[in-house]
Order: structure tokens, then C-alpha cells, then sequence
């Protein structure tokens, strides 16, 4: 009797430790795109539609850590902005989590209206929420704030709160 329940609970934790295998990544590489609008909250008419992507490291705790590019397009002019950065987006626990947090630094290269570069630090920092979950993808929304700096010749540093949706492979 005693032999039968041992093997019963073997047998359960086993078929527990695969579900929870095939739960998680089985690649360590990881990449997604996402879509975001920044509202201006400078007065500059800087709001923008941002189109992004990133390439990194995935693991349990961490959705992706690794670089990225966007592209912005301000909607009241005809500004562009290029960021590049480093980003890190974590749950902060190796257990399926709904929440996470991302956080994205590297430098912007600004073409202003009026035809000149001013190019400086770009930052942001988003609370996010999966959406769909599996072993393979990730569906998200994100509600943050971004600070662009914007070197010179009347212009100030844009600070923004953003909304976006994306997509964790």
C-alpha cells in the first residue's frame, strides 16, 4: 500500500515537472515588436506613434533583456525620432506572472521640423500586463512614461506618458 502511493506521487510530480517544462521557453532567445503612442506632456507638439522592435535573452524570470530600435513618428509635425536602447523586461519571479515591468535606456537620434539633428538620451519606464500567454509567445499592454532629450535651438526635452500594445517571442 505503502509502495503503490509512492509510485502515484512520483508519478504525479513527474507529470507536474513536464507540464510546468513545456509551460516555459525552450530557447533562450527571445524577440518582439510592439506598437505605442506617446502623448507630449511638454507642449511641443511632440505626441507620437511609435513602431518598435527588440532582440534578446529570455528566461523564466525575464521576458527579454537585450537591444532595440523604434521608430517615431510625431503626429502633429514633421519630426522623427530613432531610438536605440537597451531594454529589460521582468516579472521579478520565475512563476507565470500577468504583471511585469520594462525598462528601456539607450540615446535618440532626432530629426526635428526644421531640418536639424538634435540628437540626446531617450528613457523609459512602462508597467505592463500579459494578455495571452504560452510557451512560445507573449501578448502584452503597457501604460509608461518616456523622457527624450532634445539638444537646442528652442526645443526642450520631451517628457511623454505612452500606451502600447505587443508581442514576446
Amino acid at each position: 500500500m505503502l509502495a503503490a502511493a509512492t509510485a502515484a506521487i512520483t508519478g504525479i510530480s513527474a507529470l507536474a515537472a513536464d507540464g510546468e517544462a513545456n509551460e516555459w521557453p525552450q530557447s533562450h532567445f527571445g524577440w518582439g515588436a510592439d506598437v505605442t503612442s506617446a502623448i507630449d506632456m511638454t507642449g511641443q507638439d511632440m505626441s507620437t506613434l511609435n513602431i518598435g522592435a527588440a532582440l534578446g535573452y529570455k528566461n523564466r524570470a525575464i521576458q527579454i533583456a537585450g537591444v532595440g530600435g523604434q521608430i517615431d513618428i510625431a503626429v502633429g509635425n514633421n519630426s522623427r525620432f530613432y531610438p536605440v536602447f537597451a531594454l529589460v523586461r521582468t516579472s521579478f519571479t520565475q512563476r507565470p506572472s500577468r504583471c511585469f515591468m520594462e525598462v528601456k535606456a539607450g540615446y535618440s537620434f532626432n530629426r526635428m521640423d526644421d531640418k536639424a539633428d538634435h540628437n540626446g538620451i531617450y528613457a523609459s519606464a512602462a508597467w505592463g500586463i500579459n494578455l495571452a500567454m504560452s510557451r512560445n509567445y507573449r501578448s502584452y499592454i503597457t501604460l509608461g512614461y518616456v523622457y527624450r532629450q532634445i539638444s537646442g535651438h528652442g526645443y526642450k526635452d520631451v517628457s511623454a506618458v505612452s500606451a502600447g500594445i505587443g508581442i514576446n517571442f
